[in-house]
C-alpha cells in the first residue's frame, strides 16, 4: 500500500504505531531486559543474605561457644566456692583435731608439707601425678602431649597468603608443663599450716585436678604478632601491584594492591576470640569498601614486553653477546581477568616468551668453525727483504675479525709501510719499470688474500690487477695495492662473523692466507680464466701485453654444478725490453725530438710496493687456463 492509501485507511507508519512490529520487538526487548535485570538483582540480594547469614551463623556459634565456657567456668567456680566452704569446715574440723591431738599433729603437718613428691590424688587435666616429684611431673606432661602444638596453637590466616601463629601458653591462657608441675607441687604447701593440712585432708579423702586453667591474656603478645604479620601483607600489596615471574612464564597481579589496609585492632579481637575457644584455625576474612581502579595495562604491556634478540659476537670484547628473550601478554585479556577477580585475589596472566632464533650456546658452536677460503702462495727465492716485508704485513692482518656487513680494507689494517713500522727495500712496480723501493714485496699478501676471499665466495669492493703478470698466483687472482692511491677491500656479507688467518712458514717460504666462518651452504668455487692479447693501437700487429678475463664456477655440497659468474678482468703488459716493435717504429721516434707515447700509456708511479693500471685494446685469439681450488 502507497502513502496515500495508508492515510486513508488511518494506519500509523511503524515509528509510531504501537501496534508495528517495532514497537513489539521493543517492548519485547524492553521487558526482557527488565527481566535480566531483575533476575541479576535479585541474585545479588540473595547472594548478600547469604554471606549475612553465614556471618549471623558464625556469629551465633561463637557467642554460643563463649556462653558454654562461660557456663563451665562459672559452674567451675561454684564448685570451688562449695569446696571452700567445705575445706573450711573440714578446716575446723581439724583445728579441733589438731587441737585434741596437739603437737602431734603439728609434726604430721610438718612431715607432710615437707615432701618432696605432690599429694596423693593429685591430677592435671585427667593426668594422674600424685607421688610424682616435679621433674617426674613435668616429663609425664611431656610424654601425655601437655604442650601438643596441635591443640595450644592458633594458625591465622590472612589474605595474600599472609599468616601467623599464637601459641596459648605464650598468651597465657594455658600453664605451661612447668607451671603445671609447680603448681601440683605447691599443692597443699603454703604458709599457713591449717590450709595446708585441709588441703592434704581434701587431697586423701578425694580427688583434686588442678586442670589447664585459663588466665589473663597477654594482649601485648598478640598485638605483637598481628602487627609483624600486617607489615607483610602490606609489604606485599603497597607499591607494585604485580611481580614478574619468568621462571613460569607468568604475571601476577593483585587486585587493590597498594589501596587496601588491614584493621589491626580488628584483627587482634578476632584472634583473642579465637585464643579463649579450642580452635586451632582462624581465617580472617575483611571486607575493603575501597574504590579499586584497574591498572593501566596497555602502558605495563609496553613497559614489559621485550623483542627478542639474537645472541651476536663483539669484535671489540671477542666475546659473544648473549641472546635476549623477548616476551609479551594479551592486554585486553588481562583487563578482563582483573573485572573478574576478588579484592586482595592474585590475578595470574600469562607470557607469551619469545624464544630468539640464535642462542649464544648455538653461536658459539657455529663461530669460525669452517673453512670458507685458504690460498697459499711461494716466495721462493725472494730476498731477505722482501721476505721480510711478506711477514710483516701477514702478522698485521692476522687474526682480523670482520662482523656481517663490515668493511676490510688493506691500506687500513696494514697501515703505510714505512722504516720505522720495520719494512725494507725490496723489487716493487713502479712505472712500467721493476724498482727497490721500501715494502716491496706486500702486494702477494694482498693478491693472496684475494684469492682467499674469491673462494669464501665474498663481495669483492675494490681491486685493481698488477701492471705487469705475477709470478705466484694465475692471471687475474692478483690484487695490488699502494698506500694512498690502491687499495684492496672487501666486504664480510655473509651471516656470521668471519676470522682471517695469516702465516708465514719460512723455512718452506709459503704464504698461506684463510678465512674462518661459518658455511651454511657446503657451496664450493673453481675458477678459469680467458686470455686474449692485448696489441698496440698503432702498430696493431704488435702484442703488448696480455688480457685475463676471470670465470667463477659454483658447486654445491654435493660436487653438483650450480652456475658460472664472470670476475673481474685484468690487464698486464710486457716490459718494454719484451715487446717486438718492427723497425720503422725506432727509425720514427728516432726522427722525432720527443717520442710519442704508445698506447695504451703508462700510468704514473704507483709508489712503493706495488703497481696499477690497465689499457690496451683487445684482440687476438683466446687461451684458457684452468686454476685448481688450493
Amino acid at each position: 500500500m502507497d502513502r496515500k492509501q495508508r492515510d486513508k485507511t488511518g494506519a500509523k507508519p511503524d515509528a509510531v504505531n504501537p501496534n508495528s512490529r517495532a514497537a513489539i520487538r521493543a517492548r519485547a526487548e524492553a521487558e526482557e531486559r527488565e527481566k535480566r535485570e531483575w533476575i541479576a538483582a535479585r541474585m545479588r540480594q540473595e547472594k548478600e543474605e547469604e554471606a549475612r547469614r553465614k556471618k549471623e551463623e558464625q556469629q551465633a556459634a561463637a557467642e554460643a561457644k563463649a556462653a558454654k565456657r562461660r557456663k563451665k567456668a562459672r559452674a567451675a567456680a561454684e564448685r570451688r566456692r562449695s569446696l571452700v566452704k567445705g575445706l573450711r569446715i573440714a578446716a575446723i574440723v581439724a583445728v579441733a583435731l589438731v587441737v585434741l591431738l596437739g603437737g602431734l599433729g603439728i609434726y604430721a603437718a610438718h612431715r607432710v608439707s615437707n615432701r618432696q613428691t605432690n599429694f596423693p590424688n593429685v591430677y592435671l587435666n585427667g593426668i594422674p601425678v600424685a607421688g610424682l616429684t616435679r621433674a617426674e611431673t613435668e616429663k609425664k606432661l611431656a610424654e601425655q602431649g601437655w604442650e601438643d602444638p596441635q591443640v595450644l596453637t592458633l594458625h591465622v590466616k590472612l589474605p595474600m597468603d599472609v599468616s601467623f601463629d599464637l601459641d596459648r601458653c605464650e598468651a597465657g591462657l594455658v600453664m605451661s608443663k612447668e607451671e603445671a608441675a609447680a603448681a601440683a607441687f605447691a599443692y597443699g604447701r603454703g604458709d599457713n599450716v591449717i590450709e595446708n593440712m585441709s588441703d592434704y585432708a581434701h587431697a586423701y579423702f578425694g580427688q583434686v585436678d588442678l586442670a589447664k586453667e585459663q588466665g589473663e591474656m597477654d594482649r601485648d603478645y598478640v598485638r605483637a604478632k598481628a602487627e609483624a604479620a600486617v607489615k607483610e601483607f602490606m609489604d606485599k600489596t603497597s607499591g607494585e601491584s604485580y611481580f614478574l615471574d619468568e621462571k613460569t612464564a607468568v604475571l601476577h597481579v593483585v587486585k587493590g594492591a597498594g589501596a587496601l589496609n588491614l584493621d589491626l585492632d580488628q584483627l587482634c579481637a578476632a584472634a583473642e576470640e579465637a585464643l579463649k575457644g579450642e580452635d586451632t584455625e582462624l581465617v580472617y576474612e575483611q571486607e575493603f569498601t575501597k574504590d579499586m581502579t584497574m591498572p593501566d595495562f596497555d602502558a605495563l604491556h609496553e613497559q614489559l614486553s621485550v623483542e627478542p634478540a639474537d645472541a651476536s659476537y663483539d669484535k671489540e670484547s671477542f666475546q659473544v653477546v648473549p641472546e635476549v628473550v623477548g616476551r609479551t601478554f594479551d592486554a585486553e585479556a588481562a583487563k578482563k581477568l582483573w573485572e573478574k577477580a576478588k579484592p586482595m585475589e592474585e590475578i595470574l596472566i600469562p607470557l607469551e616468551i619469545l624464544e630468539p632464533e640464535l642462542t649464544a650456546e648455538d653461536l658459539e658452536g657455529l663461530l669460525f668453525r669452517d673453512s670458507l677460503g685458504k690460498q697459499t702462495t711461494s716466495y721462493m727465492g725472494s730476498s731477505a727483504n722482501r721476505i721480510n716485508n711478506i711477514n710483516l704485513a701477514a702478522e698485521a692482518i692476522n687474526g682480523t675479525i670482520l662482523l656481517p656487513g663490515e668493511t676490510f680494507s688493506y691500506n687500513e689494517v696494514v697501515g703505510e709501510r714505512t722504516v720505522e713500522k720495520g719494512y725494507l727495500k725490496a723489487g716493487a712496480y713502479s712505472d712500467g719499470r721493476v724498482v727497490e723501493q721500501v715494502g716491496g714485496g706486500v702486494c702477494q699478501v694482498s693478491s693472496t688474500l684475494y684469492t682467499a676471499t674469491l673462494y669464501a665466495r665474498l663481495e669483492i669492493v675494490e681491486r685493481e690487477s698488477h701492471w705487469f703478470t705475477v709470478p705466484y698466483l694465475p692471471l687475474g687472482q692478483d690484487a695490488t695495492v699502494n698506500w694512498g692511491s690502491q687499495d684492496f677491500s672487501f666486504r664480510n656479507n655473509r651471516d656470521y662473523p668471519i676470522k682471517i688467518l695469516a702465516s708465514c712458514d719460512n723455512d718452506r717460504k709459503e704464504l698461506t692466507m684463510e678465512i674462518l666462518g661459518t658455511d651454511v651452504d657446503g657451496i664450493t668455487v673453481t675458477m678459469t680464466n680467458e686470455q686474449y692479447s692485448l696489441f698496440d693501437s698503432e702498430y696493431t700487429d704488435v702484442k703488448i701485453g696480455t688480457r685475463a678475463r676471470l670465470f667463477i664456477h659454483y658447486w654445491d655440497a654435493d660436487g653438483n654444478f650450480l652456475r658460472t659468474e664472470e670476475g673481474l678482468d685484468s690487464s698486464y703488459y710486457k716490459h718494454e725490453e719484451d715487446i717486438e716493435w718492427p723497425p720503422e717504429k725506432f727509425e720514427k721516434d728516432k726522427a722525432k725530438d720527443e717520442p710519442e707515447p704508445n698506447e695504451p700509456t703508462v700510468p704514473d708511479d704507483p709508489g712503493t710496493g706495488g703497481d696499477g693500471g690497465d689499457g690496451g685494446d683487445d684482440g687476438g685469439e683466446a687461451g684458457v687456463v684452468v686454476t685448481e681450488d688450493p
